[in-house]
């Protein structure tokens, strides 16, 4: 900013400096044109001063908007970087739960798979259980109608024993009835059944005749 006294104390002195340069005083008449020139550089001063100033303001409002600009970008930046930030975090937390649940689903078909194998065994014990269950109790009506047969003695001579017989390929009732000279309703009554279906690998019980004709 323009100190204004200083310079028309200035301006004064450099235009009297002649006057007094060369021993004379100057006069009233010769001060008019001093005077004027003096008012007038005071008016470019005045105008130069308001221009100035009108620049310092022009400059800080510049700065006050550059600064309020810098300020936005900044906390824009910063707030895009938090939610990038929140993002990520979410990201990973989404992993991270998504990783528990994989590897729950993991124990549980582990557990599944041990308890089907355990079932596996269980049923494997359970037919061979089954297995020797029906053998014995084969040996058991074969003991019971030894029993049965010693006990009539020979009361009824015609029907005196019984054969079991292991269905093979190829079989029907019609063909093992036929085969043991017996009726294929007999059999079938023998063995509970209410239709000729058998499967490879059944026992039948066949009453056999001592005289068969």
């Amino acid at each position: 900013m323009i100190n204004k006294p200083l310079a028309k104390v200035l301006i004064c002195a450099w235009l009297l400096l002649p006057a007094f340069a060369w021993g004379a005083t100057p006069t009233n008449s010769e001060f008019n044109p001093l005077r004027n020139q003096i008012a007038a550089l005071d008016a470019q001063l005045s105008i130069l001063e308001e221009r100035i100033n009108n620049h310092e303001a022009i400059i800080d409002s510049l700065r006050h908007e550059t600064a309020a600009q810098v300020k936005a970008a900044t906390a824009a930046a910063d707030a895009k970087i938090s939610n990038g930030d929140n993002r990520i975090t979410r990201i990973e937390e989404h992993i991270e739960r998504t990783s528990r649940d994989i590897k729950q689903i993991r124990e549980h078909v582990n557990q599944f798979t041990s308890l089907l194998q355990k079932q596996q065994i269980s049923i494997d014990k359970l037919e061979q259980s089954r297995t020797e269950h029906d053998a014995k109790l084969l040996r058991l009506e074969a003991a019971f109608r030894e029993m049965i047969l010693g006990l009539r003695g020979n009361e009824n001579p015609s029907l005196i024993q019984e054969e079991t017989y292991l269905v093979q390929a190829g079989d029907s009732i019609d063909k093992i009835a036929r085969r043991y000279k017996v009726s294929p309703a007999k059999l079938r009554e023998r063995n509970g059944l209410k239709t000729d279906t058998i499967r490879v690998g059944q026992k039948l019980t066949i009453p056999v005749s001592e005289n068969p004709s």
